[in-house]
């Protein structure tokens, strides 16, 4: 299970960059050629730009004319970009995933080589490559290349480790190998799961705009939920197991 959701993860890695900078607005091409104001290429039998708005100014039927008149207002073209701005990727998620996600990464390294039970340090493995492509594939999703505002980006989902999450990865890295080190390993893994389950859930809930991050937030949280099962049969075994 552990495989297939790292497999999956890396097709999302794989497009997600692609998606991020495939979605720019081209104006559609016009159906019907535009006549000049002056008459110079009207169409035969339909009114020019001028004689249009003088219709409309007189109260006519917009089925008077073949092009309505622009009033000032911006392109319908302008209007639809500014629907779908650059900036729709919600940073709070990112960075609030990244930081919960840094946590069961690094205890993950530690776990990997400090692990004695052999279910412990298989997950290990598998959390922390997958954390590590999950890194990725999010920092692909909200720092595109060829952006004004990389940057900028990139401070703002920036993950902030609290101070739990530092301690935690502390008591990890000075843990001597054992059974005490396995337990407190599947413990942490359980709490930060839980809440990266609650991260996802809050942004999908919230209605995002990013559809590329909605996909992600929605299979994360399905991988997450199953280590969370797996989590707890492991340690259900471990409290099964004499030092």
């Amino acid at each position: 299970m552990l495989r297939s959701g790292l497999v999956t993860l890396l097709t999302i890695g794989l497009s997600v960059p692609v998606l991020a900078q495939s979605n720019p607005m081209t104006a559609p091409i016009p159906v019907t050629p535009k006549p000049t104001q002056d008459g110079a290429g009207a169409i035969p039998g339909q009114p020019n730009e001028t004689e249009q708005q003088q219709r409309l100014q007189r109260g006519g039927s917009p089925a008077d004319t073949a092009a309505r008149p622009r009033t000032g207002g911006a392109p319908d073209t302008a209007r639809a970009a500014s629907a779908t701005p650059s900036g729709a990727i919600d940073e709070s998620h990112v960075r609030d995933t990244l930081a919960a996600g840094t946590v069961t990464l690094q205890a993950s390294t530690f776990a990997r080589t400090k692990a004695q039970n052999p279910h412990v340090k298989q997950f290990a493995a598998w959390e922390e490559a997958e954390q590590n492509l999950l890194t990725d594939v999010l920092h692909g999703l909200a720092e595109p290349a060829a952006t004004s505002s990389t940057g900028s980006r990139e401070a703002a989902t920036a993950p902030v480790i609290s101070d739990q999450g530092s301690a935690m990865m502390q008591r990890m890295s000075q843990a001597q190998p054992g059974l005490a080190f396995d337990r407190d390993y599947v413990n942490l893994q359980l709490e930060k799961h839980r809440e990266l389950a609650a991260i996802h859930e809050r942004f999908l809930s919230s209605n995002p705009r990013s559809h590329e991050q909605a996909t992600i937030a929605k299979l994360a949280l399905g991988h997450v939920r199953e280590h969370i099962a797996q989590l707890e049969d492991i340690g259900r075994e471990l409290a099964g197991t004499q030092q």
